[in-house]
């Protein structure tokens, strides 16, 4: 389910698809809270708590800073759900639509800390670890 959740996420945002953005936000949630964010009212009291980020993204995140060459490998992830394979050009639409969010990302101290505020600012969880290393 989470591969399908950043799919339809990403797919959503590209093609400004309402219904499928729709769809996308249900499997987020459940995508998050399997990965130990719990994302269905308030939190269980028997419910660990969790961070600023998901276990998920948190491990690509780190997975990306510890690459021999990040940014590259950011561009690589990225282009995996770019149109035709072409990361940069994803890459300039993301960073035109996204720019007052990047913004404040490029702001932040780390790369967990700009996936963090991504997250929160409602960026696809499939973009996330990319631009927390390109931001």
């Amino acid at each position: 389910l989470g591969l399908f959740a950043e799919w339809a996420g990403a797919r959503a945002y590209l093609a400004r698809d309402t219904d499928l953005a729709t769809i996308a936000a249900a499997a987020e949630r459940w995508r998050r809270t399997v990965a130990g964010d719990w994302r269905y009212g308030p939190r269980p009291p028997e419910w660990p708590e969790s961070g600023a980020i998901d276990r998920s993204l948190a491990a690509r995140t780190a997975q990306l800073g510890e690459a021999a060459d990040p940014r590259a490998a950011a561009l690589a992830q990225l282009g995996l759900w770019a149109p035709e394979g072409d990361a940069s050009a994803l890459l300039a639409r993301l960073q035109k639509r996204l720019a007052a969010v990047l913004a404040l990302a490029h702001a932040a101290p780390d790369p967990m800390a700009r996936a963090a505020l991504l997250l929160a600012r409602g960026v696809s969880a499939a973009f996330v670890p990319p631009l927390a290393h390109l931001a």
